[in-house]
Order: C-alpha cells, then structure tokens, then sequence
C-alpha cells in the first residue's frame, strides 16, 4: 500500500512539473511582454553579473566556513549563470 501512495505521488509530481516546464507564451499573449524581458536578462549580460555574483558569494561564504550557505549561492550562482544553455536545453525536449 506504501508503494502504491509512493509512485502514485511520484507520476503526479511528474505530471505536474512537464507541464510547468512546458509554459512559454506566445508573441500574442498577455504575459509574453515580462516572459521576453526575464528570458532577455537571464541570459544576457545582467543574469551572467548575478550568476558571477553568487558564485563570489559562495567563496566569501567558504571563507567564513559556512558550508551550506556557500553550497546554495553557489548553485543559484550557476543556474543563473547558465539558464540560457538550461532553457535551450529544456526546450528541446519539448
């Protein structure tokens, strides 16, 4: 019965994060105008700055021995730096 609940859980969560991932809106709609400007500065100049700037963060945070904080600015630091090959990557598959 556990196992049942488990993979149950498992195919929702799935199913909830294709389609989460599959949201990208057309030139016509409403929100296309903000999705442009974020997809516009995450992979630009801006997104590569912050991205460079969490992972500094992350150095300043081994410095001070604080190994979680660093182990997550680190992390934010390279995804924000690298959405754009994340987001062609992503739509590929789709």
């Amino acid at each position: 019965m556990k196992n049942t609940r488990i993979a149950l859980l498992v195919m929702v969560v799935m199913a909830v994060a294709v389609n989460a991932l599959a949201f990208s809106p057309a030139a016509g709609d409403p929100g296309f105008e903000f999705y442009d400007m974020a997809n516009k500065m995450s992979t630009g100049a801006i997104g590569t700055t912050v991205g460079l700037g969490g992972m500094a963060m992350a150095a300043f945070f081994l410095f001070k021995q604080q190994v979680l904080p660093a182990v997550g600015a680190a992390m934010g630091g390279m995804a924000i730096a690298k959405s754009g090959s994340m987001m062609t990557g992503l739509g590929s598959n789709f």
